[in-house]
């Protein structure tokens, strides 16, 4: 199983903080590849910085173009994902312990029905990943 980490987020700015998580991912073994997806939303209160902005900032802490990908939406990354099959390739999303606490759309608790959620716990499934087809898996950022 292929093993892809994704680092969404709207980054205003991108910080050495961010940096720092990003290379947390590039130093576990058990990652074949990460990224780091961001949108193009620009406006003047809460998303001062352009695409292109962020981008420099990106690669001027050293992350390489080619890792920063343009979505539509950083917490789905479509446009990432669409390019591995969903089969045979495991996603992780490294999230902050804010959007854990205050986003429903990382519960990992079980469904109305009982049936597991989406989005699991990367650390407690590591060794037993499945296709993003089945589930996500969630690491909260340090």
């Amino acid at each position: 199983m292929r093993t892809v980490a994704i680092y969404p987020g709207r980054f205003h700015p991108f910080s050495l903080g961010h940096k720092a998580v990003y290379d947390k991912l590039l130093a576990d073994p058990s990652i074949d590849d990460v990224y780091i997806v961001t949108s193009a939303k620009q406006n003047d209160t809460d998303s001062p910085f352009s695409y292109a902005d962020k981008v420099a900032m990106m690669t001027k802490t050293g992350v390489p173009p080619g890792r920063i990908i343009q979505v539509k939406n950083p917490y789905k990354a479509e446009e990432l994902l669409s390019k591995f099959d969903p089969a045979t390739t495991a996603v992780v999303f490294m999230v902050g312990q804010k959007d854990m606490s205050e986003d429903p759309r990382f519960a990992m608790n079980p469904k109305k029905d009982g049936s597991p959620s989406y989005f699991q716990s990367y650390d407690k499934n590591k060794n037993n990943l499945k296709g993003f087809d089945q589930h996500g898996y969630l690491i909260v950022a340090p």
